[in-house]
């Protein structure tokens, strides 16, 4: 939308300023017919203070709305920007302990097909011990490990966590200016059914399936990715390894 708007005002000011140019050099008349000359020249001075308000209105709009609106959506940005590559590095690890668990064919997460989820259908309920390690700015290799917590405990810490983040942001003041889709894309992953069955499923705390599950676990990839999308490539995981 705020794209549209700059293109409409950028047609309508170059617009303005031709209009400008050739009332004043006198290249062409804008205005030639059968009207009177005297009318011809009302008339292009008309369109000329015309043009000279389009101008006018939109350095005004520049400097009275647009500017403000970027200094608050800047400010906005450095804020939700930790969190919400914390939410994306927390997913991106359980997606990367599935992919290793289950023996799945991804080398790059963001391009996982749904019919290689069709062979995940629950939670273990078993220790994950999972290994992985993570490249930091500097360039040195930070190996992390989820002990052993079992999965279920680990998908439900990840969901309170990350739904906790999700409502900080979604609670900031200009979140809505967010032109990104993140307002509508964080209550959806924070509600999603992958989500919902995790928290049914920490209350038995052992192995749980269900027919759907590869389908939850499909719209929860999905969301990551849009996620990923919105806020583009992080530090985050390097190398995922089973310990030896």
């Amino acid at each position: 939308m705020e794209n549209h708007i700059n293109l409409a005002l950028a047609a309508l000011n170059a617009v303005s300023i031709l209009f400008i140019l050739q009332i004043s050099i006198g290249i062409v008349p804008l205005f030639q017919s059968s009207l009177s000359r005297d009318r011809a020249e009302k008339i292009n001075m008309l369109v000329a203070d015309l043009s000279q308000g389009v101008l006018v209105s939109t350095f005004f709009y520049f400097l009275l709305v647009k500017l403000p609106e970027n200094t608050k959506a800047k400010k906005v940005k450095a804020l939700i920007s930790p969190k919400l590559s914390t939410i994306a590095r927390d997913m991106e690890i359980s997606i990367h302990y599935l992919i290793q668990r289950y023996g799945l064919e991804a080398e790059d997460t963001t391009r996982i097909r749904r019919d290689q989820l069709s062979v995940i259908s629950g939670l273990e309920g078993a220790p994950m011990n999972f290994s992985y390690q993570i490249i930091g700015k500097d360039g040195r290799v930070i190996p992390f490990g989820t002990g052993a917590k079992t999965d279920i405990q680990h998908f439900e810490q990840e969901r309170v966590f990350a739904g906790r983040l999700i409502d900080e942001i979604l609670a900031l003041p200009h979140i809505a200016d967010e032109d990104n889709g993140l307002v509508d894309l964080l209550p959806r992953l924070r509600d999603c059914d992958f989500n919902s069955v995790v928290r049914v499923f920490s209350q038995y705390g052992k192995a749980v399936s269900s027919p759907e599950f590869s389908a939850y676990l499909y719209e929860y990839w999905s969301l990551y990715s849009r996620l990923r999308k919105a806020i583009g490539p992080g530090a985050c995981i390097s190398s995922v390894k089973s310990p030896e």
